[in-house]
C-alpha cells in the first residue's frame, strides 16, 4: 500500500510512469535498510531490465509475474494498460488501488491477530486450571482440619 500511494503521489505530481517507477526503486537502492523489502527489490530488478534494453511493457509484466500476488499483478496490469493506451485516469485508479491494498493489509493483520488469540487459548486455559488448583487446595485442607 505504501508503494502504491507513493507511486500515485508521483504520478499526480506530473512524473511519467517509468520515471516514478525508477524513482521509487532507486531511492530504495540508495537507502537500503537492514530488512529487505522484496517488492522494492523486484522493482529495482525491473528497472535494471529496462536499462539493459528490455521493453517497458515486458519488464512490468515480468515484475507482476515475479511478485506473484494479486495486488502486484493488478498494479502491473494498470501500468501496462497506461503504457499501451495512455489512459487519463491513472492517478484516480492508483488511488483506488492504494485504498484497496490498505484494506487488504488491514484484513490480513486482523486475521493474524485472530489466529494468535486462538493459539493462546490453550495456555490461558492451563493457567486457569493452575490458578484454580492453587486456590482450591488450601481451601480443601482448611475444611478438613
Amino acid at each position: 500500500p505504501e508503494m502504491v500511494s507513493m507511486f500515485s503521489m508521483l504520478i499526480c505530481a506530473g512524473m511519467t510512469v517509468k520515471g516514478a517507477f525508477q524513482k521509487i526503486a532507486y531511492e530504495y537502492e540508495e537507502t537500503k535498510v537492514k530488512q529487505k523489502k522484496y517488492l522494492l527489490e523486484e522493482m529495482l530488478y525491473a528497472c535494471r531490465q529496462m536499462q539493459c534494453g528490455t521493453a517497458e511493457i515486458k519488464a512490468y509484466e515480468q515484475f507482476g509475474r515475479r511478485c506473484g500476488t494479486s495486488s502486484c499483478n493488478k498494479f502491473s496490469a494498470l501500468l501496462i494498460q497506461h503504457v499501451k493506451k495512455g489512459s487519463r485516469g491513472l492517478s484516480e485508479t492508483l488511488k483506488q488501488e492504494a485504498a484497496y491494498a490498505m484494506a487488504e493489509k488491514k484484513n490480513g493483520a486482523k486475521r493474524l491477530g485472530e489466529e494468535a488469540s486462538t493459539k493462546l487459548l490453550l495456555p490461558m486455559g492451563l493457567m486457569l486450571v493452575v490458578v484454580l488448583v492453587i486456590i482450591m487446595v488450601p481451601a480443601m485442607f482448611s475444611f478438613t482440619v
